[in-house]
């Protein structure tokens, strides 16, 4: 918030002195033919209000302002510890395929060598289990209140998008069922497009809470 202080009052400078430095060659002007007295004049006073609201100015953020209008404030930290630690658990995915694809091998292989390390895996299932606590009992349960299309309808082109996730899925089927099986309970009847409709509800999921 001290640094968008600085920003805002730096700006505010630069048009009333109507002199915009251009930070790699700094006798290049930025505003030179770009605004009108009037229009500065405007965003003068704009930048001025914005100024004064200080630290408030966040709240000019819409997910935060219904955030903080529909949660108390324990809620709305426990809410921001959460996502911070999905946060993490996704880095700690991101940082190891970087790792076993820095050799240059088919993504493919990095992809199985990441699923055969252990801390790779319980990062795997510590975020599935934060993202959607009853998992592991998608295959046994007896009415299915979640599936693909249900969890995507909110995207908007369902379609489209579930058969992007399915295509996903589909690609890491080889790769991750072998682990994930082991995790899970399933019925000898289980078919392949249902294992596939999991990965794909655990990755709109992990991507939704990550958004």
């Amino acid at each position: 918030m001290h640094v968008l202080q600085i920003a805002l009052k730096f700006l505010k400078t630069a048009l009333v002195d109507n002199n915009l430095p251009y930070y790699m060659i700094p006798g290049r002007d930025l505003l030179i033919g770009r605004t009108t007295e009037n229009e500065r004049s405007g965003l003068i006073s704009k930048l001025e209000e914005l100024i004064a609201e200080d630290g408030r100015i966040i709240y000019r953020l819409p997910k935060l302002r219904e955030a903080a209008d529909t949660l108390s404030p324990d809620e709305l930290e426990q809410t921001g510890k959460r996502r911070d630690k999905i946060e993490r658990l996704e880095l700690t995915r991101q940082y190891m395929n970087a790792l076993y694809g820095a050799s240059n091998i088919q993504q493919e292989k990095a992809a199985m060598l990441c699923w055969n390390d252990k801390i790779y895996r319980d990062a795997r299932y510590e975020m599935y289990d934060m993202v959607w606590p009853q998992w592991r009992d998608y295959f046994i349960a007896g009415n299915r209140k979640e599936t693909l299309n249900t969890v995507i309808l909110s995207i908007g082109d369902a379609g489209t998008f579930r058969d992007h996730y399915l295509r996903f899925a589909h690609s890491n089927l080889s790769i991750v069922w072998p682990h994930l099986k082991s995790e899970v309970t399933v019925k000898e009847d289980t078919s392949e497009e249902l294992i596939m409709e999991l990965f794909a509800i655990l990755r709109v999921k992990i991507e939704r809470d990550l958004s």
